[in-house]
């Protein structure tokens, strides 16, 4: 029993430890998750594309294979935001951090539903990569589902009719 104790002692000591030497930018907390469908209500962005390429980071990698800083993407269809032939470039929000949307999960060519927030303001990064961040593209956060990989153009297009019928009912 004593050293069950011991055990538990040593390990609240730990966490403390690690819990103060951790910051805000080394932690990623999400009270929450939302499906694409109720991310989409409140998005400055939502639409259909095809993921064209990647931009990834090779050297240094900024946290642990989460490389890909943005990914290009061609607008096939729009329900709100860039109009449809488009080409936008969109960011992972908390690329660098923990806090990353993994623009990974998104393959060159596959066809994705996405509800994103235009960046409204320019940001320049100061570290040796040296990327900037135009008011023209647009983001992806980590806290909710802000993009999906549809099976196929069809399932694309089933998406856009629910997320259009959806707004012509204010929901």
């Amino acid at each position: 029993m004593q050293r069950n104790h011991r055990f538990l002692g040593i390990a609240a000591i730990a966490l403390a430890i690690g819990l103060a030497g951790a910051n805000d930018a080394d932690a990623c907390s999400c009270v929450g998750w939302t499906r694409l469908e109720e991310t989409a209500k409140l998005a400055d962005a939502v639409l259909v594309g095809q993921v064209v390429s990647h931009f990834v980071l090779k050297d240094p990698n900024p946290d642990e294979g989460q490389s890909v800083a943005y990914m290009h993407v061609q607008v096939l269809e729009s329900i709100r935001g860039p109009s449809k032939g488009l080409r936008i470039r969109v960011w992972d929000r908390g690329w660098g951090s923990t806090c990353s949307a993994s623009l990974s999960q998104f393959p060159r060519g596959a066809i994705v539903g996405l509800a994103l927030e235009r960046n409204k303001e320019y940001r320049k990064d100061q570290g040796p990569h040296g990327l900037t961040i135009e008011t023209s593209d647009f983001l992806m956060g980590p806290c909710a589902e802000y993009g999906r990989v549809m099976a196929s153009l069809e399932e694309g297009h089933k998406f856009v009719a629910q997320m259009t019928k959806g707004a012509k009912r204010g929901k």
